[in-house]
């Protein structure tokens, strides 16, 4: 009995496991009873030191990527809804930095996401990074990353992040092959890149980038091309994404329409297992399923990539749309901007939908977003006794050779490389896949990405 025996290859699932669990306006509405109850626990209960995560999310961008689907808003540089975006997060800012729990929180890992952060302007940019360090307690932070885009990096904004703590910057290149740069619409140019290099290199920065695998019409020379580019580069930390298309990624609609085919589920398969095996071949060390670092630049190493999936860790989540897990609740926040701001001026909270998450469903997290991401759980994070359905999962999973049982933890074996979102899905409860469904289906109305519509502006 084999790992294939239990995934045919055309029913393998690569949709990555991001949040667990999911929180929705579908499925989890903010009802007084439960905002209240959050609210009360972050205002009394003592975090006691709990290590904790902090994500902020940057929602503007000066495109939208075809491929994309986060909540993002496309914006001219000089548009005003960006200081009052920076207003609103500084409120949300104060509103944690004056709750007990989050203040009791020891926060290790920053991550600043978007959208493009650096597409706020320099003034807006120093603003937001100076209220972390105002509101919370980052002394004990090792690793601070920012994401930008080559298009809006520029001296003066890395040169402010350098100043204020941000160790780690990285980017997205997505693939150096010229035909598939121009079918995704990717405007930065090789001496745009090799500017950016130096500018990275000249602050003491490691080159951290994203890479594209799965693209519609992506050979395997193709992407082995990107892989060994990023190995002769010496890129410190390679970031590899595949193309999931979900509304409102502008591509989605061209393979709905039958205009695009994406590659098979075997060449998905087959061009991540290629991709695992070049970068560990060359000295590369797996961090998360899709991120692959230099042993010898250890400041490239993106710890908050591999807490972000662990319940040993509270993830603290700003900024409109962010979904965070803290204090036992999951929650996300407002995803429009207008109505996110709305909320933060008011001084109050700014989540969206709630839900309160017990020891069994911290459990759950463990498995799904452990063997899915990081292709491991350690025992010592069981919160519960095992569910029937995880004994009957890993029982399973250790017959067929996927999975090891070994004194302190399981783990994947090397037989499951490619394999691992499949395996997380059998620790999924049928509670969660609803509220996954729920997700989805809110996205596409609630997520505001097309700048030619309508959308009510932020004010101050």
């Amino acid at each position: 009995m084999s790992v294939e025996d239990l995934y045919p290859v055309d029913r393998v699932r690569h949709m990555p496991f991001f949040y667990y669990p999911t929180v929705n306006t579908d499925t989890d509405p903010l009802i007084e009873e439960s905002r209240a109850a959050f609210a009360e626990g972050l205002a009394r209960r003592d975090a006691g030191g709990r290590k904790a995560i902090l994500y902020l999310h940057v929602p503007f961008c000066r495109t939208h990527c075809s491929f994309c689907f986060y909540n993002i808003n496309v914006v001219q540089e000089d548009d005003p809804v960006m200081r009052a975006y920076a207003d609103a997060i500084l409120r949300e800012m104060q509103y944690y930095g004056a709750q007990a729990y989050a203040r009791g929180l020891s926060i290790e890992h920053v991550f600043i996401g978007g959208g493009t952060p650096t597409r706020l302007p320099d003034a807006q940019l120093r603003r937001v990074l100076q209220g972390l360090r105002d509101h919370f307690d980052l002394s004990r932070v090792e690793d601070f990353t920012i994401e930008m885009n080559l298009e809006t990096m520029t001296p003066s904004n890395l040169e402010i992040c350098h100043e204020l703590g941000v160790n780690r910057v990285s980017f997205g290149w997505q693939t150096s092959v010229p035909r598939l740069r121009k079918f995704l619409a990717l405007v930065p140019s090789e001496e745009t890149l090799a500017d950016r290099l130096s500018d990275l290199e000249r602050l003491g920065y490691p080159v951290i980038w994203d890479i594209m695998y799965a693209l519609p019409s992506q050979t395997t020379e193709d992407w082995q091309y990107d892989l060994d580019r990023s190995i002769e580069l010496g890129v410190a930390c390679v970031d590899i994404h595949r193309t999931d298309l979900v509304p409102p990624a502008p591509l989605y609609h061209l393979v709905r329409e039958g205009k695009l085919q994406l590659p098979s589920q075997a060449e998905a398969l087959a061009q991540y297992r290629q991709a695992y095996r070049s970068l560990i071949d060359a000295g590369y060390e797996f961090n998360t399923f899709q991120q692959f670092n230099r042993a010898d630049v250890p400041s490239a190493v993106s710890h908050y990539g591999r807490y972000y999936y662990r319940s040993s860790h509270d993830m603290l989540a700003l900024g409109p749309g962010a979904m965070g897990i803290t204090c036992d609740w999951a929650y996300m926040n407002e995803r429009d901007i207008a109505a996110y701001a709305e909320k933060a001026n008011a001084g109050g909270p700014v989540w969206s939908c709630a839900h309160h998450v017990s020891d069994e469903t911290w459990q759950e997290r463990d498995f799904v977003l452990g063997l899915g991401q990081l292709w491991s759980v350690p025992k010592s994070l069981l919160r519960a006794p095992l569910t029937p359905q995880q004994e009957t999962s890993l029982e399973k999973l250790i017959v067929h050779g996927a999975l090891l049982d070994t004194p302190d933890e399981y783990r994947l074996s090397d037989d499951a490389i490619g394999y691992h979102f499949s395996i997380a899905g059998e620790f999924q409860t049928q509670q969660e896949i609803g509220r996954n469904v729920g997700y989805l289906r809110s996205m596409p109305t609630e997520i505001v990405w097309n700048s030619s519509r309508k959308r009510k502006r932020a004010t101050p």
